[in-house]
């Protein structure tokens, strides 16, 4: 049995070399007074039985509960971590999509509600819409990662966003 267990670790440690490695973060700037969650939809590596993850134009909430990235305290920052990514651009080509889709949720809601009822009241804080040139945009911290503040800053206002930046302003100032 552990001469199993060793060659599994032997295995799996050959095989994902690089998946700490090759990772970058994005980082999550949390200037709103909810603790935050936050999650990108992408096609996974190794997927996941009964979570299908959709990727946009599909903006459904298709995801389980535990790939979501918490808890950013109001007024923090937070990284979200991609793995197997050594850069941005390699996410975008990776899944083929020139989208990609940042769901912000409030944690106290996720603790406090049960996960279908989210998906049936689309209950996110925010949908941001991120096109290569959006994320290109982003102000970027000392490595280089972007830098993607909630609520939305005025500079947002032309990235495609939901609830839209006006009102999302409005409800979380």
């Amino acid at each position: 049995m552990n001469k199993l267990i060793f060659f599994l670790l032997i295995s799996c440690s050959s095989c994902c070399g690089g998946y700490w490695k090759n990772r970058m973060d994005v980082i999550i700037e949390n200037n709103s007074i909810h603790n935050i969650a936050c999650f990108f939809p992408t096609t996974h590596i190794y997927p996941v039985e009964n979570y299908p993850c959709k990727i946009y134009p599909d903006t459904t909430i298709t995801f389980s509960p535990h790939f979501v990235q918490s808890n950013i305290a109001p007024h923090t920052s937070g990284k979200y971590v991609f793995v197997c990514y050594d850069n941005i651009e390699y996410v975008y080509d990776h899944h083929n999509t020139d989208t990609l889709s940042l769901f912000i949720f409030d944690c106290n809601i996720i603790e406090s509600v049960t996960w279908s009822r989210i998906i049936e009241d689309y209950d996110i804080l925010a949908r941001y819409d991120l096109s290569r040139e959006d994320m290109n945009s982003f102000k970027k911290d000392k490595n280089g990662m972007p830098v993607i503040p909630y609520p939305p800053t005025p500079e947002m206002k032309g990235i495609h966003m939901y609830p839209p930046y006006k009102e999302l302003k409005k409800n979380n100032e």
